[in-house]
């Protein structure tokens, strides 16, 4: 068995509450959606914007949202466990603009000696592979699938709008504790 594995890890909705956008979004839309309820993981869909229209709130009123998320619990403790003996990435959607905020964030929760990578797209696959992950966390149903294509073990943080997604590289997990288990399960930790 491997000593050392290297990690892919998600931050919104793995490392982060996968639905803590909704209350800001619900505001600035003037809707009422509720979380377990949502099955689609474009906001362009859940709440009928436009490109432009999302763009508005995330340069205006919802900005420093991302910023301000807390961690789930268990989250920093599993990651600088996991730091300690494998090589471990963060490696998220986030825009490359957002690079430096991000790292600030990172910082701020205690996860700011992990090497940080902003794609500005859910498609993780490539950098995934070569960066040779052995595992991912992830919430996204895309970009889950396509990792678990690649090989790469995925365990996939539960959300109302990836329970539809599956591939037989792929565990689902509902929470750090869980994840917790399954990466002693696979000796990791």
């Amino acid at each position: 068995m491997k000593e050392k594995f290297t990690i892919g890890i998600d931050i919104d909705g793995t490392l982060t509450d996968p639905g803590y956008f909704i209350p800001y979004l619900n505001r600035h839309f003037n809707r009422n959606i509720d979380f377990s309820t949502v099955t689609e993981y474009d906001f362009r869909e859940l709440y009928h914007a436009t490109d432009e229209e999302l763009r508005d709130f995330f340069v205006g009123e919802g900005k420093g949202i991302m910023f301000i998320a807390p961690l789930l619990e268990g989250a920093q403790r599993t990651v600088l466990e996991l730091a300690e003996k494998h090589e471990v990435h963060i490696i998220t959607a986030r825009r490359a603009d957002l690079h430096e905020k991000t790292q600030h964030w990172l910082n701020d929760v205690g996860l700011g000696s992990i090497r940080l990578h902003t794609l500005g797209s859910p498609r993780k696959r490539e950098l995934a592979q070569s960066l040779g992950c052995d595992f991912f966390l992830e919430d996204h149903p895309t970009a889950s699938e396509e990792i678990a294509e690649a090989g790469i073990s995925v365990l996939l943080m539960d959300a109302p709008y990836n329970r539809q997604t599956g591939h037989s590289n792929m565990k689902r997990v509902y929470g750090w504790e869980d994840i917790r288990n399954e990466l002693m399960h696979k000796g990791v930790l």
